[in-house]
């Protein structure tokens, strides 16, 4: 569809349309409005990976019925050009229906769903772009089945009798959930509005599930100091099996979860911490954002030696957000940490294989040789940890890590950048006034081992290991400094009332 802009020049909307006769099969039908100001052939693409996953998935595996028409509804010829491209011979043709089904049977957040109970829309998986047009705008409508709620971040637009996006990256980030069983709840924090989505069945309590979850909210609003959003959407899939994956999104999160029961302590803990760690994405990935997927060409791998930051101290900061919320105990966040520098320092391809290359070959993940591989959610988890004691040491306890994420988000969220490959460096050493040339030579482009206790001590803690079965702990030091014990609380409590 076209429509003109103020200055009165022609614009182009891509107008997608989801819906699904046969929700049984797991098929949604999609069909794609295109205007267009040129002629001759007209590509249309399915994305090969989607952000949060940094792996090729090939979603144009499951695309059939691929179909191509003029408005006036004369067949198209097309062919595929490789694996995920389709080339139309459009001619003159200005307007252009593109149609297909698109198989949705994976249910993990990352993928889309459909049955006869909901329909999981995870945009990126089943919607085909145009190459280069990447910054059209779009419209989502679909065939909604009579009484079935919406849930998205996307606001609907009556008078567009869809949902609008800014463009297909903006639409790809938006994942919907539409099902005759929502059940929504809802608080206002610091000027912005708050809604957890529940689909399926589970045992909790809603108001002690909104308390936590909102002490969760204030603890990471305060310490980034600003909230980029008027609304944020929480959509959880709730399941009968054991399962917990989250995907963070700009303005929302999907999380599967279960099997949900709140009131057990493991799935309780499970829930809290995915919360967590796809609220802290609103900052750290979805806005301070590697330059190398800032906007990214969904159809090739996106390299970058930085993920151990995005994901891995997204980790950190997880169970660092679960401690000052008092959703942890002080014991408990301690011997966590513990438990995760056990994982890393006991992990064969850590020797192997340094924390940068460990996030470029993010593509290659698990599948390389046996015990040539490590995550970078705990390598990162580990060195956030560690970087955060060093600032705290080297500026006596006047900043932090905290004070690293707020300027980045100031120098390249709110300047609309992409952080380069060295820019995280930079601005550790930028809020620590010193250099960190030899702790990134060491520990992230080369595999050296760490003597945790020279980190750990800035704050009065000490690692040791029980001489009976290696587990590790860690304790507060017996005796400890002022400016110990001024770090330790202001770490732990960052000044957070909750």
């Amino acid at each position: 569809m076209r429509s003109m802009n103020a200055n009165g020049q022609s614009v182009d909307t891509i107008r997608y349309h989801l819906s699904w006769p046969q929700p049984h099969t797991h098929y949604f039908h999609v069909q794609i409005e295109l205007s267009r100001l040129g002629s001759g052939d007209l590509e249309v693409r399915m994305p090969a990976w989607r952000p949060g996953r940094y792996i090729i998935q090939n979603y144009a595996r499951y695309i059939i019925g691929f179909e191509a028409y003029s408005k006036s509804g004369e067949f198209l010829p097309f062919r595929k050009t490789d694996k995920n491209t389709w080339k139309i011979e459009a001619g003159d043709e200005q307007d252009v229906v593109v149609r297909y089904q698109a198989y949705a049977n994976v249910l993990d957040a990352g993928e889309s769903y459909l049955d006869e109970h909901e329909a999981y829309v995870n945009p990126i998986s089943v919607l085909m772009y145009v190459p280069g047009e990447e910054f059209t705008p779009s419209i989502i409508s679909f065939s909604n089945p009579q009484e079935w709620k919406v849930a998205t971040a996307l606001d609907y637009d009556e008078s567009k009798q869809g949902y609008p996006a800014s463009d297909y990256h903006e639409l790809v980030d938006s994942p919907f959930i539409i099902s005759p069983d929502l059940r929504t709840y809802g608080f206002d924090h610091g000027g912005a509005t708050y809604e957890l989505v529940f689909q399926g069945e589970g045992h909790y309590n809603p108001d002690e599930v909104l308390h936590e979850v909102q002490r969760i909210v204030h603890v990471q609003t305060e310490m980034m100091g600003v909230t980029p959003f008027k609304r944020y959407v929480f959509l959880y899939h709730l399941l009968p099996d054991r399962f917990g994956h989250g995907v963070e999104h700009k303005n929302s999160t999907c999380i599967v979860i279960g099997p949900a029961d709140y009131s057990d302590a493991g799935f309780r803990r499970r829930f809290l911490d995915l919360t967590a760690h796809e609220l802290f994405h609103v900052w750290s990935v979805e806005r301070i954002r590697p330059l190398a997927i800032y906007h990214p060409d969904y159809s090739m791998e996106a390299y970058t030696t930085t993920m151990w930051v995005y994901e891995g101290i997204t980790c950190y900061y997880t169970d660092l957000t679960l401690a000052r919320a008092g959703l942890f105990t002080e014991e408990e966040y301690l011997q966590e940490l513990a438990d995760t520098i056990q994982r890393y320092d006991r992990a064969p391809g850590r020797k192997v294989r340094s924390v940068a290359l460990t996030s470029w070959d993010s593509w290659i993940g698990p599948a390389a040789a046996p015990g040539t591989w490590h995550s970078f959610y705990t390598s990162g988890n580990v060195l956030g940890l560690l970087l955060d004691f060093e600032i705290r040491h080297r500026t006596a306890n006047e900043k932090s890590l905290d004070d690293v994420f707020r300027y980045l988000y100031a120098e390249y969220a709110e300047k609309n950048r992409g952080v380069p490959e060295e820019g995280f460096q930079q601005a550790l050493e930028h809020v620590a006034d010193s250099r960190f040339d030899a702790f990134f030579r060491a520990y992230v482009y080369g595999v050296e081992d760490i003597v945790y206790n020279d980190y750990l001590r800035h704050a009065g803690l000490l690692l040791t290991a029980d001489p009976a079965s290696g587990v590790f702990r860690i304790e507060r030091m017996a005796e400890q400094s002022e400016l110990q014990e001024e770090m330790y609380s202001h770490w732990l409590r960052c000044k957070i009332e909750v």
